[in-house]
């Protein structure tokens, strides 16, 4: 399991990994203590969030936070389209990036299509206006149908059937946390109890 806190004066964000590959990478360094890097990588190429997504950044990049111990990595959502009836279409959700929720996607749709005037504005902005009428010309409802047997199943249901899928989920991409960055901070607390900052190798 990862690791999440903030203390006096520091903070730590240690993302959740695969135990099996946890396990083979541990066994190998036992064995080969001189293990290069990049053999390493190829055991453990990466964390594994809890509430799935998939990571978009390069792999060099997933390597760099694992050398330095610091980086953020860009997480995206999982979905599928389901074809319905008569040519119909939806776009399901099914794996959501770490730390975003059904909830607060619906939250942040809900503010893109229906705007509150901002604090001394006597109007909506025209960031906002354009905003919504984007959002609005691909997407007509969203709705949760999270379950046990499905724990997040989120529903998009595009303007029209004529809509490119790949224009919809474009949008939502765009303006949602459906794609989202997830910070690396590998700091903990060594034998010699002092909080130092830990690459891959050393943790």
């Amino acid at each position: 399991n990862g690791a999440s806190g903030i203390a006096v004066g520091l903070a730590t964000e240690i993302p959740s990994h695969n135990l099996g590959e946890v396990a083979a990478a541990c066994v190998a360094l036992i064995k080969t203590p001189k293990l290069s890097d990049d053999e390493l990588l190829e055991l453990l190429p990466g964390p594994d969030y809890p509430g799935g997504g998939q990571i978009i950044s390069p792999a060099a990049d997933i390597a760099e936070a694992y050398r330095t111990g610091r980086g953020s990595l860009k997480v995206r959502a999982r979905w599928k389209i389901e074809e319905l009836a008569r040519g119909q279409w939806q776009l399901v959700v099914t794996e959501l990036p770490p730390g975003v929720s059904t909830q607060k996607v619906l939250e942040e749709i809900e503010e893109l299509t229906n705007p509150k005037v901002k604090a001394g504005k006597k109007a909506l902005t025209p960031e906002q206006n354009q905003l919504k009428a984007t959002v609005l010309a691909v997407l007509d409802v969203v709705r949760d149908e999270s379950s046990k047997d499905a724990p997040v199943r989120l529903v998009c249901e595009p303007k029209t059937s004529r809509i490119e899928q790949q224009e919809l989920i474009t949008t939502l991409l765009a303006h949602t946390s459906l794609e989202t960055s997830a910070s690396i901070n590998m700091t903990m607390v060594g034998l010699d109890g002092r909080p130092t900052q830990k690459n891959l190798r050393q943790m």
